[in-house]
């Protein structure tokens, strides 16, 4: 976009005119209705002598009068430009690739995100590609690991990160985060068939989490656990679990729920409610795009976009 153009303020007619001084007197440059070889005042042709040394000196003369006005024509200008307070362009919304929205994303995460080939599915994804879309950019992208994703956006690797992001106090320092899209809590994840049913029971037993998680932090609010183990991907936790090298796995209810109706040896056996939202994530400051996202965020939900991806990932609306 175009920045706004200053606007000049123009000398009045006054400060445009200019005169000399002859005999105390000021004396127009053209004198209308003169004779020629007249000047006003009441000189004429005779005063020959006093004539040429007029016209003598008036090159010189006219050369100082035109750099005073000049001048002040100048300083008045510039007294009256009026500076815009900000640029079009400040507001305009720029992206890492003109053209492009580029989306971080930490797979496998299902059903928020997944990999299958060289095409990424899940909710976070179907989502990224409907906003692209009502922004007029085009859709990229970009896998990374779970620890890594929050630091390659800060580094400005993608635009924005989708990857069932939790809004937390420590994040929102270093991070701008969208509206909300999803209310979660953390699950506890058993192998069906276990005795654990509810937290307590997690007294001395091998919980599985994944790293820099929010079902990390609810972890470490339980006491008595025998030992945390950390996983870069919750996929392998879950694998760990059914192998029963794990008791339990903590994991965002959502993701657990989903497990839990896909692989039958698997079950929620208690839920520790945090009340978490997850939402889009930006760089901090990153004020156009994050308005940008917020609006399309709204328009989706007006129009019955935000329900549909809801039922079609998780089954109902949420």
């Amino acid at each position: 976009m175009a920045r706004l153009r200053s606007k000049t303020c123009r000398p009045t007619k006054a400060e445009k005119s200019s005169s000399e001084i002859v005999s105390g007197k000021p004396l127009s440059r053209r004198v209308w209705g003169q004779r020629p070889g007249q000047l006003g005042g009441g000189l004429s042709a005779s005063t020959g002598t006093r004539l040429q040394e007029r016209k003598r000196k008036l090159p010189g003369r006219l050369a100082r009068m035109l750099t005073v006005i000049i001048g002040i024509a100048f300083v008045f200008s510039s007294a009256c430009t009026i500076k815009p307070t900000q640029s079009s362009d400040d507001k305009a919304i720029k992206t890492v690739t003109p053209g492009v929205l580029t989306v971080g994303t930490s797979t496998p995460f299902p059903p928020f995100e997944e990999k299958k080939g060289d095409a990424f599915t899940g909710f976070d994804i179907d989502l990224a590609r409907r906003i692209a879309t009502l922004m007029g950019l085009r859709l990229r992208v970009v896998n990374v690991s779970w620890e890594g994703a929050l630091p390659a956006l800060r580094r400005g690797r993608f635009d924005m990160l989708a990857a069932a992001v939790s809004i937390t106090a420590g994040r929102r320092r270093e991070y701008d985060f969208s509206d909300s899209y999803i209310t979660s809590n953390q699950s506890v994840m058993v192998r069906t068939g276990s005795p654990i049913h509810k937290v307590a029971h997690l007294r001395g037993k091998v919980v599985g989490v994944l790293i820099e998680s929010t079902g990390q932090d609810a972890a470490r609010g339980i006491s008595g656990l025998k030992r945390l183990d950390t996983y870069d991907m919750m996929q392998d936790a879950f694998e760990d679990l059914v192998l029963g090298r794990l008791d339990a796995v903590i994991a965002d209810s959502p993701v657990a729920d989903w497990v839990s109706r896909r692989q039958k040896e698997l079950s929620v056996a208690a839920t520790i409610h945090t009340n978490e939202r997850y939402a889009l994530v930006v760089r901090k400051g990153n004020r156009p795009l994050l308005d940008a996202l917020n609006a399309a965020l709204a328009r989706m939900r007006a129009r019955g976009d935000y329900d549909r991806l809801c039922e079609k990932w998780f089954g109902k609306k949420l």
